[in-house]
């Protein structure tokens, strides 16, 4: 993926995020993680939204990078570029890309 389709995968996830984040905190919690994730169960059918499930406690601690208990936008992009295996592109030789500043 180039750096313009990273762009392009970036502003579409913020806009996806932007309509999830309903408390408008700039983070999703497991409430609005739940309701993205049955938005689009008829795609990403292979997670279980039960809050209870271990296998949904496991997979939102894998999105969860940095220990938050919330999900955010860099969070969504890396899960959703993650589930259609798109790769993240290397810019500098640093496999951490961060977000442009006007998507944040």
């Amino acid at each position: 993926m180039n750096r313009l389709d990273y762009l392009g995968v970036c502003d579409l996830c913020r806009k996806i995020f932007n309509s999830f984040d309903l408390n408008g905190d700039g983070n999703l919690n497991i409430l609005e993680t739940k309701l993205w994730l049955e938005a689009f169960s008829a795609e990403m059918n292979t997670i279980d939204t039960n809050f209870n499930s271990d296998k949904f406690k496991a997979w939102f601690r894998k999105i969860d990078e940095d220990g938050s208990g919330t999900m955010s936008l860099y969070e969504m992009i890396r899960a959703i570029c993650d589930f259609y295996k798109i790769e993240l592109p290397e810019i500098k030789g640093d496999t951490h890309v961060e977000l442009p500043k006007h998507l944040l």
